[in-house]
């Protein structure tokens, strides 16, 4: 059976397409997806072609296309700033939305980075509170036996759970409205990042996002990974809960987990690294890898 790497469209290739025929139409192919979601969809780097992304790097057995609303504009946003972008909406619900194959999402690896890019202290000078924030400082910190858990806040993540939660069920709920409702909805967990000083650019000032944290915290570097590893493997817990509930209300939601598929970059490294093109985007053969799980996902509820 032939493989056919993922085809990617814009918005703007459905909402405006050109009439000159320099591209291929997206109706051609028997297949159609709406993606949607943070940097692992769009890009990772500065300049882009740095690296790539995870839409980029999936093949199937079917041929197939996404039309990709995760624009570079929106890289960093956390899933309350984009769920409401006005194409994504356009495209999955109400009278100008298609009938789609399946929903592709990426969403809650930038709102677990932003919170734990809080630090101790706001900009006036006030303490920041336990509940404001993923991370202790030393005076807070448990003890040792506890490992990296010793250095989190669980004020603070509930905090991030009561947050993320309702983003995902708005997803799903705009999703059910009308046309697509129990189309295949399938997201992702991540992967385990190595905080270091590796920013997507050093020129524009893009990352790096773990890193800053680390060190106002004054976590020991031999914790780093750690308490990355610890943070995404709670994420990757939400996740499954957020994904559970739904599927007991039989919403066909699917999740991909991924947080020990890659290899987690070099400490003290500032560029490439193993699977990692900077601090929290791999590179294009760690999305490789992450891509080839989600083809047997995808092609078990596609028909």
């Amino acid at each position: 059976m032939p493989d056919y790497p993922l085809r990617l469209f814009s918005p703007s290739d459905v909402i405006n397409p050109p009439d000159d025929g320099t591209i291929g139409k997206w109706k051609d192919f028997p297949i159609r997806f709406l993606a949607q979601g943070d940097s692992w969809f769009s890009i990772g780097a500065v300049p882009p072609w740095a690296t790539s992304n995870l839409l980029q790097q999936i093949v199937l057995s079917l041929e197939a296309c996404a039309i990709n609303c995760a624009n570079p504009g929106a890289r960093l946003a956390r899933m309350v700033d984009w769920k409401l972008d006005a194409d994504f909406m356009r495209l999955l619900t109400g009278k100008f939305a298609y009938k789609w194959d399946g929903i592709l999402l990426s969403g809650g690896g930038n709102d677990l980075i932003a919170a734990a890019g809080v630090l101790p202290v706001n900009s006036d000078g006030t303490p920041v509170p336990l509940e404001s924030r993923l991370l202790l400082k030393p005076d807070e910190w448990g003890p040792v036996e506890q490992r990296a858990a010793r250095y989190l806040s669980d004020a603070g993540w509930n905090t991030f759970r009561a947050h993320l939660g309702p983003q995902f069920d708005d997803v799903v709920a705009f999703r059910d409205r009308d046309v697509n409702r129990d189309v295949p909805l399938f997201c992702h967990s991540y992967a385990y990042p190595m905080p270091r000083n590796a920013p997507a650019s050093a020129l524009f000032h893009v990352g790096p996002w773990l890193y800053p944290s680390m060190v106002a915290y004054k976590i020991p570097p031999a914790d780093w990974l750690g308490v990355a590893t610890a943070l995404i493997d709670r994420l990757a817990a939400l996740l499954k809960d957020i994904v559970a509930k739904h599927n007991i209300a039989g919403r066909r939601v699917y999740l991909i987990e991924t947080q020990a598929k890659l290899t987690p970059a070099q400490a003290g490294t500032t560029d490439r690294s193993n699977d990692w093109e900077n601090e929290i985007h791999p590179a294009p053969g760690g999305y490789q890898k992450l891509a080839d799980l989600w083809r047997p996902v995808i092609e078990a509820q596609v028909p």
